[in-house]
């Protein structure tokens, strides 16, 4: 600020300092700088009358000085260039900088101020409303004057303080505790305050509403968090969907039955930590191994490799088929993890026409499979396959016992310098 001033100021000083200079000052006889001017502004004849003095003087009549001829643009560089004017408007901007500078600390003061008085108050109550729920927790008597917290908790700021207090004692408690804090919420009336949050425009007000309704387990807003299930905002539809997880346990992922549901890897991820964290029962998701939203589907096969559902075994087998890469590479992924045996004679039979992907993972479901009617498949890509098909070609043959040891013996027998390598390699790790 004080480089700014200084600036100002010598700007300041080189403007009247280029004026002094420059200005013809009152006129005298010979007085060549305002000889010029006068030539150069009247438009009549100068007349010279000879005096006794031998000096020339000029009888000039201003109002004979041409303006109207002068345009408009003319006039504003007259203007412009007119020391007195750039002297002004550099007084003027200085003014304006030092009364706006002014202005912003003054803003700054209040708004600093502003928010230690907010900061004071609000740990003033965060202390006082910890004392009176951990004294409800604790002790036998319950002391709260709920009139008076109800009349005091009218006003938001404090209500808000002390939701989130309660929410952060309940989140840690189970049992009666967390019963006791779940029965204080209802008592105070907070569910009409959490439920007020889902008709605001801001989001994360919204997001708020959504997760104090499902901690306290309030489904008196179901209707209104269906509504956003499938938002247009993500952030409001994961939200929507944690918070419908929670709250309908009997069937949490009806919204998967919408054909055009949106899903993502972190709402799914979040869709299971809710799932595992809250103890929710696990459905069956046979009945979305059937949809026609891709998302959809593979998310059903995902849950039911992971929670080892069986039961859905013949679906996932009819999607080895999809013709969908994705779909197949799932459905693998499942029969792998529920280790389906009557899956082989497909998955032998499909192997020349998949990717290379899916290849690696059929080679390493039926290396995981001990089934002697795969030793003539593993000498097969033993013997075309690339070296990471080979390789694990030849662990599925040692794991086959004494006849795959007697089958890699003979393979190490061949001429092929690069096969016998991976074998010698192979038998190392694995033998």
């Amino acid at each position: 600020m004080n480089r700014i001033l200084l600036i100002l100021l010598l700007m300041f000083s080189f403007a009247g300092a280029a004026y002094c200079q420059n200005s013809p000052g009152p006129y005298t006889p010979g007085n060549e700088k305002l000889d010029s001017v006068i030539k150069k502004k009247v438009s009549n004849k100068i007349y010279i009358p000879e005096i006794n003095t031998g000096v020339p003087v000029y009888s000039v009549d201003v109002t004979v000085i041409e303006k109207g001829n002068k345009s408009a643009w003319q006039s504003f560089l007259d203007a412009y260039n007119s020391p007195f004017v750039l002297i002004k408007v550099l007084v003027y901007l200085t003014l304006l900088f030092i009364l706006t500078l002014i202005s912003l600390l003054v803003i700054i003061i209040l708004h600093r101020v502003r928010d230690i008085r907010i900061t004071n108050a609000r740990n003033e109550l965060i202390v006082r409303y910890q004392e009176m729920i951990t004294g409800l927790l604790f002790e036998d008597i319950d002391t709260i004057d709920y009139t008076r917290l109800k009349g005091e908790l009218s006003d938001p700021f404090k209500c808000e303080v002390f939701i989130n207090e309660l929410l952060d004692l309940h989140k840690n408690l189970s049992g009666e505790s967390a019963e006791k804090l779940n029965k204080l919420y209802l008592d105070l009336g907070l569910t009409t305050y959490s439920i007020q949050k889902l008709y605001t425009n801001k989001w994360h007000i919204i997001a708020t509403g959504f997760r104090e309704l499902a901690q306290m387990n309030v489904t008196d807003a179901n209707e209104v968090i269906a509504k956003y299930l499938n938002s247009e905002i993500l952030f409001l539809r994961t939200e929507a969907r944690l918070a419908w997880l929670r709250l309908n346990p009997s069937d949490p992922f009806s919204y998967l039955s919408d054909p055009h549901v949106e899903l993502t890897e972190w709402g799914k991820i979040n869709a299971l930590a809710t799932l595992v964290n809250n103890r929710i029962e696990i459905p069956s998701f046979e009945k979305w191994l059937g949809s026609s939203n891709p998302e959809v589907l593979i998310f059903a096969m995902q849950m039911t490799g992971l929670f080892k559902q069986r039961s859905s075994v013949p679906s996932i087998l009819t999607h080895l088929k999809s013709p969908d890469e994705h779909v197949r590479e799932e459905a693998l992924k499942v029969v792998r993890l529920l280790d389906v045996p009557e899956a082989i004679v497909t998955l032998k039979n499909m192997y020349e026409g998949e990717t290379y992907n899916n290849q690696l993972a059929i080679i390493e479901i039926l290396s995981l499979t001990p089934d002697p009617a795969n030793m003539d498949f593993f000498e097969k890509v033993i013997q075309n396959g690339d070296q990471n098909q080979r390789i694990q070609a030849a662990r599925g043959l040692l794991g086959l016992g004494q006849a795959g040891w007697l089958k890699i013996e003979h393979l190490s027998k061949s001429n092929q310098y690069d096969l016998i390598n991976i074998i010698t390699h192979v038998k190392d790790i694995y033998g």
